[in-house]
């Protein structure tokens, strides 16, 4: 039997999986690395139909534009899909499409959190602004006017 002769470099197995596991780990490195040194990051612990949760989310529709043209993600943690149904969360949604919803019991990692960031547990909505991936730069909870124009100016 004639072989057909192929031309290039060929890696034969084990090699060629080898290969394409640094390949992925290298290509994950990197993301990590934008993701740590390239970006800051919104999250907002969320107590939908309350009011300090329903003022920051209006504020964030009004500013919906200027949010909208932000490169930092957003991420909304709720405690429930039901929240989803709640028309000035559903709103803000709308209007900001790149945001990400999840889940959370608002347990002992939430208050852990809370703590850590020098935050009271159980004082909605709690908002936090990490930069390289794990660097706490800015913190708010409750009740407080403007709250997306600093959200804004940090991220910017």
């Amino acid at each position: 039997m004639d072989q057909e002769k192929r031309s290039g470099f060929q890696l034969k197995w084990p090699w060629n999986w080898v290969v394409c596991g640094v390949f992925v780990a290298a290509a994950g490195y990197f993301i990590g690395y934008l993701w740590s040194t390239l970006l800051a990051a919104l999250f907002l612990w969320l107590e939908v139909t309350r009011e300090p949760t329903e003022h920051i989310l209006n504020e964030l529709f009004e500013r919906k534009e200027d949010f909208a043209a932000l490169k930092a993600p957003i991420f909304m943690v709720l405690k429930s899909p039901e929240d989803l149904e709640n028309p000035t969360l559903h709103r803000t949604l709308e209007a900001l499409p790149a945001i990400h919803c999840c889940l959370d019991d608002f347990g002992d990692n939430y208050r852990a959190l809370a703590e850590n960031v020098g935050r009271k547990p159980g004082k909605l909505p709690l908002a936090v602004v990490l930069e390289n991936g794990n660097q706490c730069v800015y913190s708010d909870a409750g009740y407080n006017v403007g709250l997306a124009d600093i959200l804004w100016r940090i991220l910017q």
